[in-house]
């Protein structure tokens, strides 16, 4: 239905609604507050960019600047219903990305608000809390019915910390704890003795120690066999909290500065050069060659792969179907090859914009010491948002796509900041002279 071009469409129209909102947003302080808001987010490339490929980045951020220009609209004339599809709202960014999970805290945003009594202070709280709920139990029901598996989303107990901990830090070790223990032994015994595992030599250390999202995988599927489908990764997060427990100043001091730094500098995603996936290459011994730095090719059993009955989703034959399939529909896909010479323009464009750390600085400095109109609903509305990225580096690699979503928050919230510590500055000046 519509192929490339309705994709290309949509990502557009998405683009262009928050672009609109944005401005909407901050005329709800001043014309010039949304225009300039606005007017950055446009000349900002990093941000632009999470619209020029489809993942949940784009559709998360169009979401969550509509969810802003609702609440800007609860703060002029705030109504109970408005906080009934306020939990709708974010309904639909959990849904969208599990990680939002943590705009759960906007549970208390009713209660900041000086225009309502405290009953309904009370009342707006749990409509927001009981919509959201509501709908999540909904889609828990649902996949409960289809997949046997009471969740929202599978997984992330496999992932939080277990993911940050082995693949980025590095820091699961057998001497970590009991749990992690028994998952090198359950390793050496079920994984090691595996394919690839064996025609590469991996042994228990070079395990443990590589950083291999494949060996990751491998870890999430072994959880399947091993303690079973309804163990929903309990012990893979017991491995996980042993790691962070047992480095835990290291694994602090990382999380602060990797979140410093993606906060502090600028990240424009490399050029993008679209070419088919490459044939797979084979060495002298015949064994097919690891590509991106891994020391394995391909999991043992990858963790897509696994379901409650023991049995594959698909079978080998059926997976080189699917892969023919989407060869063939490979060339169908925009060829939108970057420009060496575009892409330059774009890096210098970047490095013309203040590091986001600064409008996160201006935001805070503006709120704590003008106190400009709504200023405690807008900070806790941009603290939530920012608690999104910040609570998911601790489980997951720190990568700057988990905070793009949010630039046009912080870029609002920076620059009505800005503005009126300029507006007091300018006003102290004119009186003093």
């Amino acid at each position: 239905m519509g192929g490339a071009l309705l994709l290309e469409a949509v990502m557009a129209l998405c683009y262009s609604f928050v672009i609109v909102a944005t401005y909407l947003a901050g005329a709800h302080w001043s014309r010039a507050a949304g225009i300039l808001a606005a007017g950055l987010l446009v000349l900002y490339p990093p941000y632009s960019s999470i619209f020029h490929f489809v993942a949940t980045e784009a559709l998360f951020s169009t979401f969550l600047i509509g969810w802003l220009l609702f609440t800007v609209a609860t703060l002029r004339t705030p109504r109970l219903w408005h906080f009934a599809l306020h939990g709708g709202f974010i309904a639909l960014l959990v849904l969208t990305r599990p990680s939002g999970q943590m705009l759960l805290g906007f549970v208390l945003f009713p209660l900041l608000l000086p225009g309502l009594v405290w009953w309904r202070r009370s009342v707006a709280a749990l409509l927001v809390l009981g919509v959201a709920q509501a709908v999540l139990f909904g889609w828990a029901s649902y996949n409960s019915i289809r997949y046997d598996d009471f969740t929202v989303s599978r997984g992330s107990a496999a992932v939080v910390p277990l993911y940050r901990a082995f693949v980025v830090d590095r820091i699961v070790q057998p001497s970590n704890g009991p749990a992690t223990a028994e998952l090198a032994r359950l390793v050496e015994q079920e994984l090691l003795i595996q394919e690839p595992y064996t025609t590469y030599n991996i042994d228990l250390e070079t395990f443990f120690s590589s950083g291999s999202t494949l060996m990751w995988a491998d870890l999430v599927s072994l959880s399947d066999r091993v303690w079973g489908w309804e163990s929903d990764y309990a012990q893979l997060r017991e491995v996980g909290i042993e790691a962070v427990q047992a480095h835990l100043p290291f694994y602090l001091e990382e999380t602060f500065w990797r979140s410093l730094e993606l906060f502090a500098v600028h990240n424009l995603p490399p050029l993008v050069r679209v070419t088919e996936p490459p044939a797979p290459v084979y060495d002298e011994q015949g064994r097919r060659q690891a590509r991106d730095g891994q020391p394995i090719p391909y999991s043992y059993a990858y963790w897509h792969n696994s379901r409650p009955n023991d049995r594959p989703a698909m079978t080998i034959a059926e997976d080189l179907v699917l892969r023919a399939r989407l060869a063939a529909m490979f060339p169908e896909l925009p060829q939108e090859n970057g420009k060496a010479r575009v892409y330059r323009l774009l890096q210098l464009l970047t490095r013309t914009h203040p590091p986001m750390l600064a409008y996160i600085v201006l935001g805070v400095a503006g709120a704590l010491l003008v106190r400009f109109r709504d200023w405690l609903p807008l900070s806790f509305f941009a603290a939530v948002c920012l608690a999104v990225p910040l609570i998911g580096w601790l489980g997951a690699a720190p990568v700057p796509e988990h905070a793009i979503p949010i630039y046009p928050v912080l870029f609002l919230f920076g620059v009505l900041g800005g503005l009126h510590l300029a507006h007091r500055m300018l006003g102290k000046r004119y009186s003093a002279d």
